[in-house]
């Protein structure tokens, strides 16, 4: 049995050597990112030169790297024909108008309830998040009249139409109480971390762009520090960009929408530390880098150059595992080992590595070297 509780996989080609050699498949693909780099790198190359709105700018890469994404997942990988969406290929009843209203109404109320508590917290008010607002105004009309066609497209197609939007529609029509309480909690969880990081995300993304731009528009000249900050920026700008690609493209049709939410107070609150406004304390105590020169202690160019080159790859690591995410990035959903491991899929995949990982190769390669004659030898 694993450790889940479920039998075992068979095989007819296993050797004896693992009781689980069949890898579950991930629901990501890291040509999705690689597309959306692409798409990233065409979009930049657009706008050097333009004195655009860093808000359009970042718009701008927004697209340009979702539609890669997109065109990938959809006409490669067919994600919109997984089970897993809840949709069927075509329409399993007719156009339900009732229901439709419900569901546009829930969706009007939960953009309202976050644009409230935008308008009630000052940190909102602040010009830092000046470009995010500029972006929301010239969305907005655009996301309005699109809404009724995508929501009566997913209603007809859905294998269970009453959602969270459909409940929160009948209780603001006529009061009826949402009977599945679970999933109103995830939807409540769901739009609060997207209310809370996507502001975040992309007033960084506009920061960064803003910086590699510049960069670009520069004569070259080679400068260990230049190079370095411009490297750190760049890295960083895809980390922000495929985290606000993710928060936006929650959709149903791309098999892209939020399964479950942290659950727990402890869970998000290590979170949020990390980041604004929550991280002031840490800033304050925690601030290593404030006046930090590497090179200070370097004392060759060779040195400096490879100490910068193993900062640079150190981070590229780490953005690379965001950006394998493709569309699928999301802080506090499904992430945390505690929260994932109620997911069957990934609890498949731990089984899967407990016994065919790294580290289990390993232990079936020792124990076999010291169960041979020269093994014992010593």
């Amino acid at each position: 049995m694993t450790r889940a509780g479920r039998p075992r996989r068979s095989n007819p080609h296993d050797n004896g050597s693992s009781s689980l050699t069949l890898q579950p498949k991930s629901a990501t693909a890291p040509l999705t990112g690689l597309a959306g780099l692409l798409g990233l790198a065409l979009a930049v190359g657009v706008l050097v030169d333009k004195s655009w709105p860093v808000h359009l700018q970042a718009m701008t890469v927004i697209a340009a790297t979702a539609a890669a994404m997109i065109a990938v997942d959809t006409a490669y990988f067919q994600t919109f024909r997984r089970r897993s969406t809840g949709l069927q290929a075509k329409p399993m009843r007719a156009l339900e108008v009732e229901r439709v209203m419900r569901k546009l109404i829930g969706f009007i109320v939960t953009l309202t309830t976050i644009a409230a508590v935008y308008w009630i917290l000052p940190e909102y008010r602040r010009e830092f998040y000046a470009p995010y607002w500029a972006a929301l105004y010239d969305t907005l009309p655009a996301l309005l009249v699109t809404a009724p066609f995508y929501v009566a497209y997913v209603d007809r197609r859905q294998t269970d139409p009453e959602d969270s939007y459909a409940e929160i529609g009948a209780f603001v029509l006529g009061g009826a109480v949402p009977q599945r309480t679970e999933q109103i909690r995830q939807h409540v969880r769901g739009w609060i971390v997207k209310g809370f990081f996507l502001p975040l995300m992309f007033v960084y993304l506009c920061s960064a762009l803003g910086s590699i731009l510049a960069g670009l528009e520069q004569p070259y000249q080679f400068d260990i520090m230049r190079w370095h900050a411009f490297a750190i920026d760049l890295l960083f700008m895809v980390d922000v960009l495929v985290a606000v690609v993710g928060y936006i493209f929650t959709l149903r049709v791309l098999d892209n929408h939020i399964r479950t939410v942290e659950p727990t107070v402890f869970g998000w609150l290590v979170c949020l530390a990390c980041y604004e406004p929550m991280n002031a304390a840490t800033r304050a105590y925690l601030n290593y880098e404030t006046g930090a020169n590497w090179t200070a202690v370097m004392p060759t160019p060779a040195l400096q150059v490879f100490w910068g080159s193993a900062i640079v790859f150190c981070v590229l690591i780490f953005v690379w595992s965001t950006v394998s995410f493709g569309l699928r990035f999301s802080n506090l959903t499904n992430r945390e080992e505690r929260h994932l491991s109620r997911d069957p899929d990934y609890a498949a995949y731990c089984d899967y590595i407990a016994e065919n990982g790294a580290v289990a190769q390993f232990k079936r390669l020792f124990a076999k070297a010291s169960r041979s004659p020269i093994g014992r030898s010593g």
